[in-house]
């Protein structure tokens, strides 16, 4: 009997930590997510990429940059805060302070939560958010572009001083027929 009992005791540690292991399996729309949360992140690495990052969440979300930083101030990622702005303005009254703060403590816990789970209880799905931070990546991307043009701080191509010659042709003669042969022969 004492045999017995120790091997269904096994079996259900085993059960419950395999439940436990998949729970905290992330799903495909959170490995999105974390994939393009992080895209974002190195989009902002540098200055002017923040710039243009910091912009395109403005206008996209209707916030001020200021709000946009006092989110960064609380240590959330550029993709953190594309996530809690859609998320809280998918909610009933639309973005506001408050939908943030309701995100925010959602996610936060206790028990802190992943980003699905906060989507699950606010009854949303994920596959939004990862489309709006997809969005804000893709015009980032251009608008930073389109401020190197107009501003000139790409680094153009130089030409070189003195334009070389093509190399030489070498001409050969063999069974009559002239040849050309080297780099120049087409």
């Amino acid at each position: 009997m004492g045999r017995r009992t120790a091997i269904l005791l096994q079996i259900m540690i085993f059960v419950v930590s395999a439940g436990t292991i998949g729970a905290a399996a992330l799903s495909k729309e959170e490995k999105n997510l974390n994939k393009e949360m992080a895209r974002l992140d190195r989009t902002a690495s540098t200055p002017d990429g923040e710039i243009a990052v910091v912009k395109r969440i403005g206008s996209d979300f209707k916030v001020s940059a200021a709000q946009v930083q006092a989110l960064r101030s609380r240590n959330l990622g550029y993709g953190e805060i594309v996530v809690v702005y859609s998320l809280a303005g998918a909610m009933s009254g639309g973005l506001t302070e408050a939908g943030v703060e309701q995100v925010l403590a959602i996610r936060q816990g206790p028990p802190v939560k992943g980003w699905g789970q906060v989507a699950e209880q606010l009854n949303r799905k994920l596959g939004s958010s990862v489309s709006r931070l997809k969005k804000v990546i893709d015009a980032s991307h251009r608008d930073r572009k389109k401020d190197h043009a107009a501003g000139g701080s790409t680094p153009q191509r130089q030409e070189p001083d003195a334009v070389q010659d093509p190399p030489s042709r070498r001409q050969f003669s063999g069974e009559g027929k002239d040849l050309t042969r080297g780099s120049a022969a087409q």
